[in-house]
């Protein structure tokens, strides 16, 4: 039984004008959010013909957040295809959590600065330096507990942290090819942490702050047509990470690794408006927080057959051909001693067909993003 109530309530205001003299521009803005979560959950087993509430597993009180940024940029296109963009976010957040007797309020200020240029024969590249903050979800913060089965549990953690990372983000583009680059530090990364119980046989899932991460990515992505009926848009990745943070019982724990990602998307246009696409996916063994992920990869593929005069159109999707999409994992540290196969449903053959009616050239209704997409999401995780 769970019988809650949620509120979310975001406002946001933005003003953007260009500077005496037309050379600078200036945006500044202020936003407020405020989320509350008031939950009543009850667990009950049937026990000798009765429910009997497990307190184990239940669960009242409020989390409640206040939330509030402001913000100012300037940018500025300057001669021979050089622009500058630098601006400053200030932010305040407040967390009360009744049950947990948690009272906690954090704040920060979040610079960034970008440098593009563009070149007279179409190349270009761009530099930006930034301060974040990510914010864990409420299932992360809320002190819940799921049983995934009798040998895991999933349980919300009232300690756990934001964490604050400073990036660096480059990329190179020349045609039809992109290099970029990235770099974070990360303090009080969050990740998941397994915490084994060597009486019970149990684990427990939480999400918890690490010390600091260190991660690098480095890749480049292809697009072109490579013939009149071969087009393909290709991105190769390559990145790694490092670990130093005390993990349950120890005092330290060190872990590094470094994997690749292929992706290569192939359209290739046949006769009679038959088109075909091939898609490709390959992911080295990787390692992601205290966890290892063996390899995988996967094949996807499409026919598309336009019919009446281009009005209507005939596809099949055929996603993970092989059934190759699934995912294994290992952790070790500590009492962790971690296995894991998840085998996801991913396998599909999906038929559509669509009509157009009346003109095409009708624009589209636009679409308005508010800002709130994170706000949102961070109330479903």
């Amino acid at each position: 039984l769970n019988p809650n109530k949620q509120r979310n309530v975001i406002g946001q205001i933005d003003f953007g004008t260009p500077l005496p003299g037309g050379k600078w521009r200036m945006d500044v803005g202020a936003k407020y959010v405020f989320i509350r979560n008031d939950n009543h959950l009850q667990q009950q087993n049937f026990v000798a013909n009765q429910y009997v509430t497990d307190p184990a597993f239940s669960n009242i009180g409020v989390y409640q957040e206040n939330t509030y940024a402001a913000y100012t940029n300037f940018s500025r296109q300057l001669s021979k295809g050089w622009s500058i963009q630098a601006g400053l976010r200030a932010e305040r957040t407040e967390q009360n959590l009744t049950q947990s007797a948690l009272s906690r309020v954090y704040h920060g200020l979040f610079p960034s600065f970008g440098l593009n240029r563009t070149l007279p024969n179409g190349q270009s590249w761009g530099l930006t330096l930034s301060r974040k903050v990510n914010r864990p979800s409420l299932n992360s913060l809320v002190p819940y507990r799921y049983l995934i089965d009798p040998y895991t549990l999933i349980q919300g953690n009232p300690m756990i942290r934001p964490s604050f990372s400073h990036t660096l983000d480059a990329f190179y583009s020349a045609g039809n090819l992109t290099l970029f680059a990235n770099y974070s530090y990360v303090r009080d990364q969050i990740t998941t942490v397994l915490q084994a119980n060597d009486q019970t046989l149990q684990y427990t899932q939480i999400d918890a702050n690490l010390r600091s991460g260190n991660d690098i990515s480095l890749g480049t992505t292809y697009a072109r047509n490579l013939t009149k009926w071969w087009q393909t848009n290709t991105t190769v990745m390559g990145m790694g990470n490092y670990t130093n943070s005390p993990v349950n019982e120890l005092s330290t724990y060190r872990s590094s690794g470094a994997w690749v990602n292929v992706n290569s998307t192939n359209l290739f246009t046949l006769p009679n408006t038959w088109t075909y696409e091939l898609t490709l996916m390959y992911m080295s063994p990787a390692r992601a927080g205290l966890f290892m992920q063996k390899g995988f990869g996967g094949v996807s593929m499409s026919v598309n057959k336009s019919l009446l005069a281009r009005q209507a159109n005939l596809r099949i999707d055929v996603s993970d051909v092989f059934r190759t999409m699934y995912s294994r994992l290992v952790s070790n540290y500590g009492l962790v001693d971690f296995t894991m196969k998840s085998v996801y449903d991913s396998q599909r053959v999906k038929v559509s067909f669509s009509y157009t009616f009346g003109k095409k050239t009708v624009k589209a209704a636009r679409t308005t993003d508010l800002g709130n997409d994170d706000e949102k999401g961070r109330m479903n995780r």
